[in-house]
């Protein structure tokens, strides 16, 4: 008896995995290089954003300022949802999000160069963050409608959470990156701080330089662009999304996720320092422990050969996600806290993975950008948890603020879960 693969056993085998999904996605050349590309894009905004809280927090030492770092990032997709929709299904995708990373590159560069000459406030900071978030905005809406134009309808539901697997590795390395140059670098005329921004921008450039290569495999349907007929196709997106209960079951639960937990993460400087008392380097682990979850979490989603219920992994992560943070909320241990961030991540990972899927998978073909662009609207209001967040930090300190906006988050997705109907059915 052998135990060497024959020929013909080794084309049986290479022919079964052919036929995963999962092989037939990684297969595509252009998908794979948009990988690396949102790989660069991640890890240069999260670095950007654990950085820029960093630094306000050492020129102010206040709470609420250092959330204001990161909520200066996502405050423009308050108002940017919806026409960034209108635009990614106007004009060619591939260009606009090539166009966001050379505006990220320039603004961030910028704020290199304010450390570098020794010129940087808070304000300047927080508007070069503003900045910043536009065109993330941009890149957001655009770079995740085209993940379609390059799979196609029937390989979406893989797709995404391959996608999300290098948005949740840029999670994890971006903050420990910068955490390890913040600390090893000297702080002298906050020099580890310039080198960080200027890790960020030349990120940011590749990200670029590499998305000129990407080629769609599904042609984009755009949709004819002016003044009156941009507002008739934000009102029909409108109108038309309304109408979907499915996709606003979606929109509720993104709405209390992201403000009852994705606003927490600008306070992770804020939590190092003042309530776990660690070094930059530990602080950027517990910036990154989500990611380690969530990666977990990603591949294990993208491995599955078929999943009928894809909503019980979008409401059941969000529940999950926000009992782990009130937990998180009480502790003031690191080593307790790290791995309780590492399992929330996990659940994230399935709010993630099928947030996208089920809106895309929902509106109909000439729709997605509008659709997305409204999920876009809906993830802008982190920024104000982010604001509320903030303010409650300061009266009653961040533990209990963390501890009280998830507890109230959880609570009322129990609620619209119940509710919502037609979501469960996806």
């Amino acid at each position: 008896m052998t135990l060497v693969e024959t020929p013909t056993e080794r084309s049986a085998a290479n022919a079964a995995r052919q036929r995963r999904p999962v092989f037939q996605v990684l297969a595509d050349k252009n998908y794979r290089v948009m990988w690396v590309v949102g790989l660069c894009a991640m890890l240069a905004r999260m670095m950007a954003v654990l950085v820029s809280g960093y630094l306000v927090l050492q020129l102010t030492g206040s709470v609420f300022l250092t959330q204001m770092a990161g909520v200066a990032f996502l405050l423009p997709q308050v108002f940017m949802g919806v026409f960034t929709g209108v635009i990614a299904d106007a004009f060619d995708r591939r260009k606009l999000v090539f166009g966001a990373f050379v505006i990220d590159a320039l603004v961030l560069g910028l704020a290199a160069v304010l450390v570098f000459s020794e010129t940087v406030t808070a304000w300047r900071i927080l508007t070069l963050g503003f900045m910043a978030g536009v065109s993330f905005n941009v890149d957001m809406v655009a770079r995740r409608t085209f993940v379609i134009d390059l799979v196609g309808k029937d390989l979406l539901p893989i797709a995404v959470p391959l996608d999300n697997l290098n948005m949740t590795a840029g999670a994890l390395l971006g903050p420990l990156i910068a955490g390890i140059l913040l600390d090893v670098i000297p702080e002298d005329g906050f020099l580890n701080v310039a080198t960080v921004y200027s890790l960020v921008t030349a990120l940011y450039v590749v990200a670029a330089l590499l998305m000129i290569r990407v080629r769609p495999r599904v042609p984009q349907q755009r949709v004819s662009l002016n003044l009156r007929s941009t507002f008739i196709a934000i009102g029909e997106g409108f109108r038309v999304t309304a109408g979907n209960r499915a996709i606003v079951g979606v929109l509720g639960i993104t709405v209390l996720m992201n403000v009852a937990f994705f606003s927490f993460k600008p306070m992770i400087p804020v939590f190092a320092e003042q309530v776990l008392h660690v070094q930059p380097t530990a602080m950027g682990l517990l910036g990154g422990a989500s990611g380690i979850g969530s990666i977990v979490g990603a591949l294990f989603i993208a491995s599955r050969r078929q999943i009928r219920r894809k909503s019980v992994y979008y409401y059941g992560g969000t529940l999950v996600s926000m009992v782990l943070l009130t937990l998180f909320s009480a502790s003031t241990s690191f080593p307790i806290s790290f791995v309780i961030l590492v399992l929330a991540g996990a659940a994230t990972s399935g709010f993630g993975a099928m947030q996208a899927t089920l809106v895309l998978l929902s509106a109909r073909e000439e729709m997605r950008g509008r659709a997305m662009g409204i999920l876009s609207l809906a993830i802008g209001a982190e920024p104000i948890g982010g604001i509320m967040l903030g303010g409650l930090a300061e009266a009653f300190g961040p533990g209990q603020a963390v501890g009280m906006v998830a507890g109230t988050g959880f609570v009322l997705t129990v609620v619209w879960v119940m509710f919502a109907k037609e979501m469960r059915r996806l």
